[in-house]
């Protein structure tokens, strides 16, 4: 049977244009739209991932935000937010060309405010530009920021009084450190979620740096408790705590003007080793023999590094460090007196000149002070009357020809106080920012005579120390008995002794002076017969150096004296600023900065 074929339709006729029916078109929307539905959801939830990133943007990082970058992990399915935070320490200064050389090795960047340093450290030029531009526009943005800011100016200041230099050796006297950053990459996954923003780092050693050359004088510095607060001259400096990362402190500048990034005191290595209590030892005048800092910040510090300058001769043995200690401990422990004998006059009898020039910038003439107890015997113009008048004395003495390096200390000494007495036979420091006008010609000449008086004490330092250099007198044995002597002489200084009524008539000196700071000087001289014996069995004993004239040993002790005179009315100890603890130095512990 023959099947039926199948029934012919009829095909609907369109125009030329052609266009799908109704129902057609609407599925193919609806399917687009699930589809872009479907995209947009899985884009969101892989963009969910990238947790912090509107966090490192410009509002919040400044200049830095530029660094922020998006890295896919495929096998994870997730976006990792990548971005740069500065790593804060102090490094010394550097010529033009070794500091690029330095900047590849080291991948630090000095902070001078220049246009390169600026773009490399990624810093806002000036604070007074646009809304887009400035970092105090948003208070949403980090405050390490601002303190980038603040440390260009700081950086600026030192390079304007001291132009840069190639130091051979870092270690010399004059090379100073200025602030510096590192760029870290970072990802934010490693921020805890409580602290939500980017974080810069610093050490403790840095900030304590920092702090003091800001003129911030601290009110809590516990390190290992996490606990900071210091405020002063316009900065203030806060803390909190947060787990995994540990101390997270905030900067805040409520100064607005310039001078408040003025660092505060000479900006050497040395310099910051005494805001932590130590002292560095002059190589020129010990040679190798001290290698370690003094520690005079503490009774504790002193105990451990005063035995490097008694380990030998009469107290070697522990029973007389053990006395000598006891009573440098009884003075630092009295409230009643401002001075322990001794102990501030090792800073200018050990440390180096640490000023660079006879400028008119007062903190480049200031040094942090090393403790809270008065700057010492040879700062005093007590102690220099005295001095000078014993060592007249002395070379008057019949039966016995002065000395040459004697007859040139006493000659020094009678043209300072000549022809400067303002600048030389006074305990009062001298600031040099005075509120007369520049064009005041008594002004001008009163600096001009500030100016060569420092020249020449600073040239007289020299002298002393290039002669102490080459003598045959180990200096360490000719500071260690003198300490002796003056540990010695604490007991007519402490409180309950009763000084002699006419030490201040029999050297001229006025009702206003301190009888007791010139008891110790006059006790100095009153001892020098035995502490010329000791220094020479020593030298017998331990040096094998036979021979040596008393005459050469007293000339080393005066020399030693004049020495830390000129120390003294060359460098301004900033007070009422106590040091850190010693052990922070140099400490590589981090603090974030948040």
């Amino acid at each position: 049977m023959t099947p039926k074929p199948f029934p012919k339709v009829p095909v609907q006729q369109f125009p030329n244009h052609k266009f799908p029916d109704p129902l057609t078109l609407q599925l193919f929307f609806v399917s687009m739209i699930n589809f872009c539905s479907t995209i947009i959801a899985a884009y969101q939830a892989w963009m969910t991932t990238a947790s912090g990133y509107r966090v490192c943007q410009p509002h919040i990082m400044g200049l830095w935000a530029k660094k922020t970058a998006l890295i896919p992990r495929l096998t994870q399915a997730r976006i990792e937010v990548v971005f740069c935070s500065p790593d804060i320490s102090y490094q010394p200064i550097y010529g033009p060309q070794k500091q690029e050389s330095m900047e590849k090795q080291t991948g630090k960047y000095a902070l001078i405010n220049t246009k390169r340093s600026l773009e490399n450290s990624m810093t806002f030029k000036d604070c007074a530009q646009n809304e887009c531009e400035t970092p105090r526009a948003s208070k949403d943005l980090v405050c390490w920021v601002s303190l980038l800011h603040e440390l260009h100016k700081q950086g600026e200041e030192i390079m304007r009084v001291l132009p840069p230099k190639c130091f051979a050796d870092r270690d010399t006297p004059y090379s100073s450190y200025i602030p510096a950053v590192e760029v870290s990459t970072k990802s934010y996954d490693a921020i805890p979620p409580q602290v939500g923003i980017p974080l810069a780092t610093t050490t403790i050693s840095a900030l304590a740096i920092m702090a003091r050359r800001f003129g911030i004088k601290w009110k809590i510095f516990e390190p290992y408790e996490g606990k900071f607060r210091g405020e002063g001259n316009g900065h203030i400096i806060t803390s909190s705590s947060a787990r995994l990362i540990g101390a997270i402190v905030e900067y805040y500048n409520i100064k607005q003007e310039s001078s408040a990034s003025r660092c505060f005191y000479i900006p050497t290595r040395k310099a910051d080793k005494l805001g932590f209590g130590l002292v560095e030892c002059d190589r020129q005048v010990f040679s190798n023999k001290m290698l370690v800092d003094l520690d005079v910040g503490s009774a504790d510090g002193l105990a451990k590094t005063m035995p490097l300058l008694m380990g030998r001769g009469a107290y070697r043995n522990k029973k007389g460090q053990v006395r000598i200690m006891k009573k440098l401990s009884r003075s630092m422990e009295s409230s009643e007196i401002g001075f322990v004998p001794g102990l501030n006059d090792l800073v200018p009898m050990c440390a180096p000149m640490m000023i660079t020039s006879s400028g008119l910038d007062l903190w480049m003439n200031s040094i942090p002070a090393p403790n809270q107890f008065k700057k010492g015997v040879t700062h005093s113009r007590e102690a220099l009357q005295v001095f000078e008048t014993r060592l007249q004395d002395h070379l008057n003495d019949q039966g016995r020809t002065p000395s040459q390096q004697g007859t040139l200390i006493l000659r020094a000494l009678k043209f300072l106080r000549e022809h400067h007495s303002s600048n030389w036979d006074t305990d009062e420091e001298t600031d040099l920012w005075d509120d007369r006008e520049g064009d005041d010609v008594s002004f001008r000449q009163d600096v001009r005579a500030r100016i060569e008086a420092k020249a020449l004490i600073r040239q007289y330092h020299m002298d002393m120390t290039d002669y102490l250099s080459h003598l045959e007198v180990d200096y360490r044995d000719l500071v260690g008995e003198h300490m002796v002597t003056a540990t010695a002489s604490a007991m007519y200084t402490l409180p309950g002794s009763t000084p002699r009524s006419d030490i201040l008539i029999e050297f001229g000196l006025d009702e206003f002076s301190d009888p007791a700071l010139a008891h110790s000087m006059s006790y100095y001289w009153d001892n020098l017969p035995e502490l010329v014996d000791r220094i020479i069995r020593r030298q017998e004993l331990w040096d094998n150096r036979y021979g040596v004239s008393r005459r050469t040993v007293e000339d080393a002790w005066f020399s030693m004296m004049f020495r830390a005179f000129c120390f003294q009315r060359t460098h301004h100890m900033i007070p009422d600023n106590p040091p850190v603890a010693s052990v922070h130095w140099e400490s590589r512990l981090p603090v974030h900065i948040g």
